[in-house]
């Protein structure tokens, strides 16, 4: 088969100069193997590998044509020419790996097509699910053509947009993605990850649906459904769709709540390292003086909407135990308190900002207060729908306020004030504090590190919402704060 697009060898395309060779060795090997494919197709298996790589091969001119598009519109959307970052890289990312592991598996069907110990039904729907990976990648690649079309460049987000668009988007099949291709785009690690995270959902959510009232036999069912989700991807994946796009707020509570019950909760004292501090304690919700980084003094003010004032819970967490850390100051098991650390971390957990608290992301900051040698001081803010916005934000800047002027109570000089790996929802609260600190002038965080935070929650086109198809279990918080 000839190369139907010869000419995207010479197009201009920077950082992705690479992409037309990857598109045009695949095509001959698609094209092989629909040849030699058609010649069996009297066999069931064999008539599934030839739709397979038929759809494949008629798909990939549309995927070539709109990643095209893609690579030479990235670039008018970076931050900066030293920074080369935006959605729309992300998604050429998704093709690149898309590519990378079609060929692999049509690499592998050529070479072994012919062999005694060819696993035909197991490549016959390895196959069909990429053939559908590629029809949806190169459906969200023309959703992201038409979202360029109506942008300009240096904006992610046209100024306006035709909902019927977005209707369109959101109707797309995701099914796919949550099967056996789960993950293609990322890393061995994480992939076998989302593959537990995705297997609980699927399981999880049979429990609960069928016994949402009792505890105990949700796990029950829970735990006895999730072997047929790991071996049926199939099943899993039609629940998982399912789930996303019928559950309800008191779900979603309840699953992102799980690593709170069951007696999971208890796993970090099995196989973390063990705190000489794990305090959980109040703020008092008292006005008090800080000094702006100008030297005037400010009245932070404690939260109060919604539910009026009420102290806020935290928890301090320290490997060792340092001074300042124990509340009357006396030696701490017979031992000396060791000197104040020059860094501290500040966290906010995630959970859609309805569920979780600083019990449930314990096992990481166990860890990290171990390897960084930090005290770390997690936030328990409080949750909607009860205390809906802007409550949590409120408590959140409260608290980081507080330790401006308390260094000396957490075990740190406050040298080095950072805010660690904000999930999501925290991720949100952390760079919406840290603006409201820069606006009242006080000292802002050194560094903040986050992680699928949601920024824009608004229901426009964008690149990041093209990417969200394919992990709809993270978007479901989303409209939560809206």
């Amino acid at each position: 088969m000839a190369d139907t697009n010869p000419a995207s060898d010479n197009l201009k395309l920077g950082d992705y100069d690479f992409l037309p060779v990857l598109f045009r060795h695949l095509k001959r090997i698609l094209a092989d193997n629909t040849e030699y494919f058609e010649q069996y197709t009297y066999k069931a298996v064999y008539k599934k590998l030839y739709d397979g790589f038929t759809l494949m091969l008629s798909t990939i001119d549309s995927l070539e044509e709109g990643a095209i598009l893609l690579a030479q519109a990235a670039p008018l959307y970076d931050y900066s020419s030293d920074v080369k970052g935006n959605g729309y890289r992300s998604l050429l990312r998704l093709v690149e790996q898309c590519l990378r592991s079609v060929t692999d598996l049509s690499a592998y069907c050529q070479t072994h097509r012919d062999r005694f110990y060819f696993r035909s039904h197991h490549y016959s729907l390895e196959v069909e699910a990429f053939s559908n990976v590629f029809q949806r990648t190169s459906q969200l690649l023309q959703f992201a053509k038409i979202v360029i079309e109506d942008s300009v460049p240096d904006n992610l987000f046209p100024e306006s947009f035709d909902s019927k668009v977005m209707l369109e988007v959101e109707q797309v099949d995701r099914e796919c993605f949550y099967g056996r291709t789960l993950g293609f785009q990322f890393s061995n690690g994480l992939r076998h990850f989302l593959q537990v995270v995705c297997v609980a959902m699927a399981s999880f959510a049979e429990g609960y649906h069928r016994h949402k009232f009792s505890s105990v036999a949700c796990a029950t069912v829970s735990v006895l459904n999730s072997g047929k989700y790991t071996v049926n991807p199939e099943m899993r994946a039609k629940m998982i769709v399912d789930v996303t796009q019928k559950t309800n707020m008191e779900f979603c509570k309840a699953f992102w709540s799980l690593t709170e019950g069951y007696g999971i909760q208890h796993v970090p004292l099995l196989v973390c390292s063990a705190m000489k501090v794990n305090r959980v304690f109040h703020i008092p919700p008292d006005p008090f003086e800080l000094l702006t980084l100008s030297g005037e003094s400010i009245s932070i003010a404690p939260p109060c909407s919604w539910s009026g004032l009420a102290p806020v819970q935290v928890r301090l967490l320290s490997y060792e135990w340092r001074k300042g850390q124990s509340k009357d100051g006396k030696e701490h098991h017979g031992r000396s308190a060791k000197p104040k650390s020059d860094g501290v971390l500040l966290h906010v957990h995630g959970g859609g900002f309805v569920a979780q608290s600083s019990k449930s992301h314990e096992m990481y900051l166990r860890k990290w207060a171990y390897e960084l040698g930090v005290p770390i001081l997690s936030i328990d803010y409080s949750l909607a729908p009860e205390a809906p916005f802007p409550r949590a934000l409120e408590e959140c800047f409260f608290v980081y306020a507080w330790c401006l002027n308390n260094f000396h109570q957490l075990g740190t000089t406050g040298k080095c004030f950072c805010f660690s790996l904000a999930t999501s929802a925290g991720g949100n609260l952390c760079v919406s504090l840290s603006m409201r600190a820069a606006e009242y002038g006080i000292r802002v965080p050194d560094s903040i590190l986050t992680a699928y935070a949601p920024f824009n929650v608004q229901w426009v086109p964008s690149p990041s919402r093209l990417l969200s198809l394919m992990t709809r279990c993270y978007l479901l918080e989303y409209w939560v704060r809206a």
